[in-house]
């Protein structure tokens, strides 16, 4: 069982893995709006991923 701050720490790690990996300055502000459906865009095009917080639980 996961605490919440170990919960909320690891759906913000999410979000910052995908913008290093597509290299989006963080001066651009983007929204976690925005980072989910970057995110979901690339899974059109690669093997579908479930989210780390998932994976983790396991």
């Amino acid at each position: 069982m996961l605490h919440a701050d170990k919960t909320r720490r690891i759906k913000a790690f999410e979000p910052k893995c995908i913008t290093s990996l597509f290299r989006i300055s963080y001066t651009e502000h983007k929204t976690i709006k925005t980072i989910e459906y970057v995110r979901n865009m690339t899974e059109a095009f690669v093997v579908p991923q479930e989210p780390l917080l998932e994976t983790v639980k396991r």
